[in-house]
């Protein structure tokens, strides 16, 4: 396997962090804007977005169910830039935590941070929720990023929802991810449970 060697002496960690690649971040990784530098059978593939730079070792082998690790590094050696890699393997982990994301200013950045982390990272930053009587909780992050946690009364398994802020109770949150005004939504609360 390949292990991924820092070029340049100045290079700060800001996490490292194992990750199962997912469908959603194989398909976000091939649908950026910018061309990828590299070609089949090469050990990296490169991308540069608006100061960033986006690197994935063995790009070949990189699907999903597979386990990688997440680094992001901030490199002032040649100009300041944020690289973020996906690593075969990725030495002493450190991890991310919610502030850090949040104030990753490139959007497209933070959106491919938070679609690798997956929902376990929310579930981790935001500890124990305490939900209401029909299993739901919405959470306010940031004045720009509200979600909605639901748990599975069978399996008690918790998944977490990106909703609009402008939603202000689980029940409008449920009603936007199922395409329903609020009133729409309450009339099938009361049908689904009688």
């Amino acid at each position: 396997m390949l292990q991924y060697k820092p070029l340049e002496e100045k290079s700060e960690i800001i996490f490292c962090e194992r990750i199962i690649v997912s469908e959603e971040l194989v398909q976000f990784l091939n649908n950026l804007p910018q061309p990828w530098v590299g070609r089949p059978g090469k050990w990296a593939k490169n991308t540069s977005l608006r100061g960033v730079e986006i690197t994935v070792y063995a790009p070949d082998d990189f699907r999903p169910g597979q386990e990688r690790f997440l680094k992001l590094l901030w490199r002032s050696a040649f100009r300041e830039t944020l690289r973020l890699l996906f690593l075969t393997e990725g030495g002493e982990e450190k991890r991310a935590n919610m502030r850090t994301i949040l104030s990753l200013e490139n959007l497209t950045l933070r959106s491919l941070v938070l679609l690798a982390l997956g929902k376990n990272f929310f579930l981790r930053e935001l500890g124990n929720i305490a939900l209401d009587e029909k299993g739901r909780a919405l959470v306010n992050i940031s004045n720009r990023m509200k979600v909605l946690i639901v748990e599975c009364p069978s399996t008690k398994q918790r998944t977490v929802l990106f909703v609009p802020v402008s939603c202000t109770t689980t029940e409008e949150a449920m009603a936007w991810m199922f395409g329903f005004t609020p009133e729409e939504w309450a009339k099938l609360s009361i049908l689904l449970e009688t």
